[in-house]
């Protein structure tokens, strides 16, 4: 059982980092200002624009200007967690 429960744990590790890679991605993409037709960004704008959502809704209320603060909120949120799962994993 625990042999299954550090795999999971791997798992989800493995699929915490491809996230951020691609909120990095969201970001840079929104930086080059690329086609938003382009099967690749739409796929990233598909997967990660649903995530910032609860984090636009808690900071409509800061006025940055143009400065969008939810891919930060969402990479702190997935930090959070690889640290919580890695002690985890460190304790089995």
């Amino acid at each position: 059982m625990e042999t299954l429960m550090y795999a999971l744990l791997r798992v989800i590790l493995i699929a915490l980092s491809w996230l951020q890679y691609l909120v990095f991605a969201s970001v840079i993409i929104s930086w080059l200002d690329a086609d938003p037709r382009n099967k690749i960004v739409s796929t990233i704008h598909a997967i990660t624009e649903p995530l910032y959502r609860p984090y636009r809704k808690l900071l409509r209320d800061v006025n940055l200007g143009p400065l969008d603060l939810a891919p930060l909120g969402l990479l702190m949120t997935i930090v959070f967690f690889q640290i919580i799962i890695s002690r985890m994993i460190g304790h089995m």
